[in-house]
């Protein structure tokens, strides 16, 4: 089985991203590099059609902070295809949920509390 979602660094581009398109990253950290830097889970929001909040979730690797991975999960959020799969809905600016999952020697992950 294949995972395809943007948030995924190993679907990302080796190297440099081109500015601009499909493959464009903002921060332009070149993804398979995860040795000195965070794994991030990121909460959005986003009203749906019947007015519920729905709360959606990137996982977000390749950054070296919460607030580098918070930026990187809401330019994704606002690509063309994401705003397709929300119905077109708009991301809620106010909130956010930003935590890191950190893993061990065996591979186990665990998601660290949230702050404040």
């Amino acid at each position: 089985m294949s995972d395809t979602h943007p948030s995924w660094a190993a679907d990302l581009p080796a190297g440099p991203a081109r500015a601009g398109g499909r493959g464009a990253r903002p921060d332009r950290i070149p993804s398979g590099r995860h040795d000195a830097v965070d794994v991030w889970l990121v909460g959005l929001r986003h009203r749906a059609g019947s007015g519920v909040l729905v709360h959606h979730y990137y996982v977000v690797a390749g950054t070296v902070g919460g607030v580098a991975a918070l930026r990187r999960a809401r330019w994704w959020a606002a690509q063309p295809a994401e705003r397709r799969l929300r119905g077109d809905a708009a991301v809620d600016g106010t909130w956010a949920e930003v935590r890191r999952l950190t893993g061990d020697a065996l591979g186990r992950f665990r998601l660290a509390a949230r702050a404040g």
